[in-house]
């Protein structure tokens, strides 16, 4: 599944630490983040440590030479300038270009950096021309750049030593070969210039004074690319160019994906990787870097990555990647021995760990035949242990995205394709799904629930939702989300119903009411019960993108699971909610950003969209919350009167807690009261540092002694 999101209208929300209350306990996390966030350049120093910019966390991340994660650290760039190159430098000192974020008359001004080991800036300066194309570094630390037409050579202060505009040839002493269109520029150690000029379709070897030296090469492979995008080059002492070949559309199982060796004649000799996710493979191997012994590093872009290859074409190692790294995790389930296979699609595969969250293998990656995968996004289990795993790609013939599921033993073995609706199952091995038909005379498609019991015998119940024509301009769009069906050890079925209302606020601007409710179906008479999670909420750029995942305990416990986030940047909103069978309310948990929840074994496991984890946390909450039901100021000072539903019946009292809101959310909940067993309301004076405009929420919660519930739900009032 993918990143869970919703698009709408709403003012931002914190969930709070609630202190000294019932919060779910963090047992154990499972995981750690992929290395890479997102790969936008590389360099490599005189010791072969490899330096990774990710220009979204302004971060540069240090590799040694063995590949393993050294440091990383957030460059303190300039004031409204971004770094968009490192540069390749054969001291330990870093240097990086970046550009101004704010373009008068739209020239961005440049600014080279040059930045100690540790990250911290030592000088910068201006290029004397703002529009930079290329730039690299010398083995004595002079900085070359070059324009569409021109090359510059400063020292690494910033004095300007030599501008070249051409080259003088053996055969025309006399005359200079002017630079057309510079498009790339690569150096080696010995200080020999490469100078890629596409609109001459020429390559030209110079030193640093601007003397050619040796004939130029014309009509070259490496100019004439094709459609796949020549993105970085290097130059080895020996006259072999590198140049890497990346092909946006991962789908596109015929790209290069690769590097290409080319010898100074300009003929290639060696084609290095090509479209993959295993060992010496890459997806958009957008930059590339040679050390001294020509050994040949790349920054993996596709696969999160950075791979060493050795000078005869072979992996040495690959840094981000290793077992137990996840990138974008979206899915996960357990076998009856409680080991945990987790979808990890940024690395294309599946993990196996064992119930304590060590990391046990993996299996899959990039491609389209058996036993590989693209775009990961379900995962599921039956009661023979048999794994189910759902992704898609974009077939290239129709340009259609299709979806395939394909199954695998507990050990990572293909067993074969499942050419029918994503299935879910109950304890009896009974398959569910959740299927839609077109109906002929009004183009609209009707959905169900089909039941496939092991003999085969096919069962179905209507969801019976009503779609208006997508072509008028006002109607609804109902449909189930996606990863949100489930059975109790009674045959009820649950799923969660996505609904968009579209009516128009004026002739241009449409608005759309978004909502989420959870359906209860009993199998035996057909009885559907409905119960509102969220909304409606509103957006006004379009439909919602809204998707939610269920999960149900041995006991009966309902979690649900959805992640909104406001198209218009008004904040994010997770909500993780348990219900008994009933659908009933047990409470909320307040854990933040999740994008998925899966209960095994007592246990809750949630994925942490932003740290890229797995957390573990106690489940099946006994308790029931108490269901705030009104909050009313007393005077104008702070006092307030409290009501709540009690849900229990042998509680030995409730908690309220409160929390001033600051900058329009709560940071900090408070214990302010503790109340006796049996009583549905309390008054709570004003709080000592009270003062006038503030705003306060409150939560309540039920006890047992040492037990506690989940808080209640949450309600605000304004003195």
């Amino acid at each position: 599944m993918k990143k869970i999101i919703l698009y709408f209208l709403f003012s931002t929300l914190t969930i709070a630490h609630i202190a000294n209350s019932a919060e779910p306990k963090l047992l154990y996390t499972i995981g750690t983040a992929s290395l890479f966030d997102k790969i936008d350049d590389l360099a490599i120093d005189g010791l072969e440590q490899s330096y990774i910019l990710s220009k979204t966390e302004n971060t540069v991340y240090k590799v040694d030479s063995q590949g393993k994660h050294s440091k990383n650290w957030q460059l303190n760039t300039p004031a409204n300038h971004i770094i968009t190159v490192l540069l390749n430098s054969p001291s330990a000192n870093l240097y990086t270009l970046g550009y101004a974020s704010e373009c008068p008359n739209g020239i961005c001004k440049p600014l080279i950096s040059k930045w100690s080991p540790e990250g911290q800036l030592i000088n910068q300066w201006q290029p004397i021309k703002p529009r930079i194309s290329k730039i690299v570094i010398s083995g004595n630390n002079q900085i070359i750049v070059s324009t569409i037409n021109k090359i510059f050579i400063y020292s690494d202060s910033g004095t300007l030593i030599r501008e070249i505009s051409g080259f003088s040839s053996p055969s025309q002493p006399s005359g200079i070969q002017h630079f057309l269109n510079i498009k790339n520029l690569a150096i080696n150690s010995k200080n020999e210039l490469l100078v890629v000029d596409s609109n001459r379709k020429r390559l030209t070897v110079i030193n640093l004074e601007g003397k050619l030296l040796k004939e130029p090469i014309y009509n070259n492979l490496m100019i004439d690319s094709g459609k796949t995008n020549s993105h970085s080059l290097a130059y080895d002492t020996q006259g072999f160019i590198y140049d890497s070949q990346s092909d946006a559309n991962y789908n596109n199982t015929n790209s290069c994906n690769c590097v290409r060796k080319f010898d100074s004649q300009g003929k290639l000799v060696k084609t290095i990787g090509g479209l993959g996710s295993e060992k010496g493979q890459f997806i958009a191997p957008k930059f590339i870097a040679l050390s001294k012994s020509n050994n040949l590093f790349v920054a993996d872009s596709g696969n999160f990555r950075l791979q060493k290859i050795s000078a005869l074409a072979s992996p040495i190692w690959s840094a981000g990647d290793s077992l137990g790294s996840f990138k974008h995790p979206n899915g996960l389930v357990a076998d009856s021995k409680n080991n945990l296979y987790v979808l990890d699609p940024g690395h294309y595969r599946v993990q196996k760990f064992s119930n304590s969250g060590k990391a046990l293998s993996s299996w899959g990656g990039f491609g389209k035949t058996d036993g590989k995968f693209i775009d990961l996004t379900q995962i599921t289990i039956d009661k023979d242990e048999k794994i189910y795993i759902q992704d898609s790609y974009v077939d290239l013939t129709t340009q259609q995205k299709k979806k395939r599921i394909q199954t695998f033993s507990t050990e990572g073995v293909f067993l074969g394709t499942y050419d029918a609706p994503w299935p879910s199952f109950d304890r009896k091995g009974n398959s569910y799904s959740v299927i839609g038909r077109v109906k002929s005379d009004s183009n609209q498609t009707e959905y169900f629930i089909q039941k496939n019991d092991s003999y085969n015998k096919i069962t179905e119940w209507p969801l019976n939702y009503e779609n208006s024509p997508s072509s008028i301009a006002e109607g609804t769009h109902i449909y189930p989300c996606l990863s949100s069906l489930g059975i109790d050890n009674e045959d009820n079925i649950y799923t969660l119903k996505c609904s968009t209302l579209r009516t128009y606020v004026s002739l241009h601007f449409p608005s759309y009411n978004n909502s989420i409710s959870l359906l209860k179906i009993n199998s035996t008479t057909g009885f559907m019960a409905e119960k509102d999670l969220l909304g409606p909420l509103s957006t006004i750029w379009g439909p919602a993108i809204f998707l939610a995942n269920l999960t149900i305990s041995k006991n009966n416990t309902i979690y649900t699971n959805t992640l909104l986030e406001g198209s218009d940047y008004s904040g994010t909103l997770n909500k993780l909610t348990a219900f008994d069978n009933q659908m009933d309310i047990i409470g909320n948990y307040p854990l933040g950003n999740r994008s998925f929840v899966y209960e095994n074994n007592a246990k809750l496991y949630t994925i942490n969209s932003d740290k890229n984890i797995i957390e573990v946390y106690n489940a099946n909450p006994l308790l029931k919350a108490p269901i705030l039901q009104k909050v009313e100021t007393l005077t104008s000072k702070g006092a307030v009167s409290l009501k709540w539903q009690d849900r229990t019946k042998d509680e030995t009292g409730f908690k309220i807690y409160r929390c001033k809101i600051v900058d329009t959310a709560c940071t900090d909940f408070k214990l302010v009261k503790t109340t006796q067993a049996n009583v549905t309301g309390t008054r709570l004076p004003a709080p000592t540092e009270f003062s006038a405009p503030s705003s306060y929420t409150y939560k309540v919660t039920t006890i047992k002694n040492e037990e506690g519930s989940l808080a209640s739900n949450s309600m605000t009032v304004s003195f």
